[in-house]
């Protein structure tokens, strides 16, 4: 009977040591299924908040685009009346050296006939013919 219960304490022993470890291993699997889910879940939170920033991010390039285009628009315009303005500016420019020319003409016909007039206007030639 020695025999008998040294082996039935050997089992005991055994199936408890079995249990244990089957209990832990299935304590084991339980956290790591927890852990799983806690890292998934974190997973989805990284993940909402990356497309709400990409949203974020292309909403913000959306309106970058539309005022770059404005901008590009302005310059144009502007670019387009400095053209015109130039061509006015030269436009005057070149009615000013005209005049000037035509005035600087005159003055010197001016003189001249104010110095033939001056010499028949000269009392002393007047009066010597």
């Amino acid at each position: 009977m020695g025999k008998n219960a040294i082996s039935f304490v050997a089992l005991c022993v055994s199936l408890l040591f079995a249990g244990a470890f089957v209990g832990g291993e299935i304590h084991r699997q339980r956290a790591m299924k927890a852990e799983l889910k806690a890292i998934h879940e974190e997973q989805k939170r990284i993940m909402a908040e990356v497309a709400a920033t990409n949203q974020n991010y292309l909403e913000r390039k959306q309106a970058l685009l539309v005022e770059t285009a404005q901008l590009y628009e302005e310059l144009d315009s502007i670019l387009q009346q400095k053209e015109l303005n130039t061509k006015q500016l030269q436009g005057a420019r070149s009615r000013v050296q005209k005049a000037h020319d035509e005035l600087a003409i005159q003055i010197e016909t001016l003189k001249d006939v104010l110095k033939h007039r001056r010499l028949e206007l000269d009392p002393a030639t007047t009066q010597g013919q």
